[in-house]
């Protein structure tokens, strides 16, 4: 009767041991294929709205430049020669009543932005970076906007404006982004499940010839 009372603990103990194990190992993976997704992405984002300022600052650099040599319409040019760079969606420049003005997308050139994005940018005193998908929901973009202030040699040709005479809009696609970013999400899946295998497999055969069987044989 011994004998027999202690096989069912040790079948008992040999199947839940493993489930427990790997349970217990695969939360803890998981958990951490989620943090570092997550500072991953962050970064990712960090560095693109770097990038997006940097051009931002190029581009009113620009702008100042040839307004105070009185060559505005070379504005237009610069946007165009500028708008071919990889990945740029749109650079555009419009007023405070959404008006575009200069774009390197010369067919927009009179039109006027949306209105709820207008109402937006307005509330956020034109200064904006987030995340917009097109309608299908397919391609996301990344968009920085950020405000021309009115500055003494400004008022020659914008007497009549406020503070802020005009606003920049970028938009980045982040299609290349995305991909790079799905393909590092499926590496580090990968590497999860190998990791997931290798762990378990050697604490399972750890508890059950250290563990298990000894528990076993004191029955």
């Amino acid at each position: 009767q011994g004998h027999s009372a202690r096989i069912p603990l040790k079948k008992s103990l040999r199947l839940k041991i493993p489930v427990m194990v790997i349970s217990l190992v695969a939360l803890v993976l998981t958990l951490s294929f989620l943090f570092i997704m997550r500072v991953y992405e962050n970064q990712l984002t960090d560095m693109t709205h770097m990038s997006m300022s940097m051009l931002a600052s190029t581009i009113k650099w620009g702008v100042h430049r040839v307004t105070t040599e009185n060559r505005p319409s070379d504005i237009q040019g610069m946007l165009e020669t500028m708008g071919t760079q990889k990945d740029i969606s749109a650079l555009r420049m419009y007023n405070t009543q959404g008006e575009i003005r200069f774009s390197n997308n010369k067919s927009e050139i009179g039109q006027t932005i949306d209105p709820e994005r207008l109402a937006l940018l307005e509330k956020s005193k034109w200064s904006l970076f987030d995340f917009t998908e097109d309608r299908e929901g397919v391609s996301q973009k990344a968009n920085k906007i950020v405000p021309f202030n009115r500055e003494p040699q400004c008022v020659r040709c914008h007497q009549n404006s406020g503070e802020i005479i005009g606003v920049l809009e970028i938009s980045l696609s982040l299609d290349r982004v995305n991909e790079v970013l799905g393909s590092n999400k499926t590496l580090i899946a990968v590497v999860w499940a190998a990791t997931l295998f290798m762990v378990g497999a050697s604490l399972i055969y750890f508890l059950r010839t250290q563990i298990v069987d000894r528990i076993s044989s004191l029955q």
